[in-house]
């Protein structure tokens, strides 16, 4: 049998978030499960141990109950190989890493710099946008005062006071200061709570539904309904399927959690699911 690759763990210590994210891995086990194979490659048992011993409570029972399905998915990706019953590095992924690591301490980038640019303009011309943008809110907030000023100004038909007795005693709001409102936006905190993941599950449990169904079902609308589904499959919890929304692997895996063990679980998930929200719109 052809030997496994190794990555020492000094080499992949070097590895920070953004360079994991280059190489293609975002999820939290898929990065233990890809280090313990390049630092130790061998038997799955071993190597799946290793992955999980930092791990503890909710988390670590969610590991173990996901695994087969992150080395399958590791695997079809070309970051892991398999191979007798033993687990290693795939060795286009390992030489991606070493290269990766190589550029990253030599001091290399992809990214040359244009010609003229320098540090000082860049400032300057963020400076320019800073005062453009101001100068664009201000002008939008006060448009609405002086077309209402000139048309206080321009004769037109008097309208008729309205009775004490009669119809239009009060003054309804005008639609297009209902349509001035602005949207209220979701906190994520707000957005992902364990009773509205509980309900995604018992929704999508039996079959798909359609996004107005499920933004129905779950009280969401608009673009806190979009940035629910988004992060959503981006976790493996959901994911499209033409005009519909099912639940995807992790999603599933969820959902047959026994009752005893489904409130840790997903207090972990709602915990990673507001992490992520965070992050993307940071």
């Amino acid at each position: 049998m052809t030997e496994a690759v190794t990555i020492e763990a000094s080499t992949l210590s070097v590895l920070n978030d953004q360079m994991w994210r280059r190489l293609g891995v975002t999820q939290t086990f898929d990065r233990l499960l890809i280090e313990a194979a390049a630092r130790s490659p061998g038997p799955i048992a071993g190597v799946r141990e290793a992955a999980g011993r930092t791990l503890q409570g909710g988390a670590a029972k969610f590991y173990e109950m996901t695994f087969p399905q992150i080395q399958r998915d590791l695997i079809k990706r070309s970051l892991l190989a398999e191979k007798g019953g033993h687990l290693s590095l795939d060795p286009a992924f390992a030489e991606r890493v070493r290269r990766m690591v190589h550029d990253h301490s030599s001091g290399a980038s992809r990214v040359q710099p244009t010609p003229g640019v320098t540090i000082e303009s860049i400032e300057e011309s963020k400076e320019k946008r800073a005062e453009r943008e101001k100068a664009q809110k201000a002008a939008t907030r006060k448009a609405p005062t002086d077309k209402a000023a000139k048309a206080a100004k321009t004769p037109g038909t008097p309208k008729k006071r309205a009775s004490s007795k009669g119809e239009g005693a009060a003054s309804p709001v005008a639609p297009s200061e209902a349509e001035a409102a602005p949207q209220r936006r979701i906190s994520a905190n707000d957005l992902f709570t364990s009773q509205r993941v509980n309900k995604l599950l018992e929704c999508l449990d039996t079959g798909s539904l359609n996004v107005e169904q499920l933004g129905s079902r779950l009280g969401l609308g608009g673009n806190d309904l979009q940035r629910f589904l988004a992060v959503s499959e981006a976790e493996g919890l959901t994911r499209p399927n033409a005009t519909m929304v099912e639940l995807h692997w992790k999603g599933r895996e969820l959902a047959r959690t026994q009752s005893a063990d489904r409130r840790v679980v997903v207090m972990d998930t709602v915990k990673l699911l507001r992490d992520r929200a965070q992050e993307s719109e940071s």
